[in-house]
């Protein structure tokens, strides 16, 4: 994604609190891990479910900026 002219953004602490919080609700062995600042993996048990990772696209003229500039 850096390649294509993203930068990753870091999630806030409260990201992280609520995906906790929300999975606590039917913790039947669900978690969620920070794998980086920018990621969060949901996990069953040992077993990684999905992954959510938030980019922006940079003001460097990247041809993802320039598309998605209003």
């Amino acid at each position: 994604m850096e390649a294509a002219g993203f930068a990753k953004v870091g999630l806030s602490f409260f990201n992280l609190c609520q995906s906790r919080m929300l999975l606590g609700l039917f913790n039947d062995g669900y978690k969620v891990e920070e794998e980086e600042p920018n990621k969060l993996v949901f996990c069953w048990k040992t077993c990684k479910l999905l992954l959510a990772s938030v980019w922006s696209a940079t003001a460097s003229g990247s041809p993802a900026a320039r598309s998605l500039s209003c």
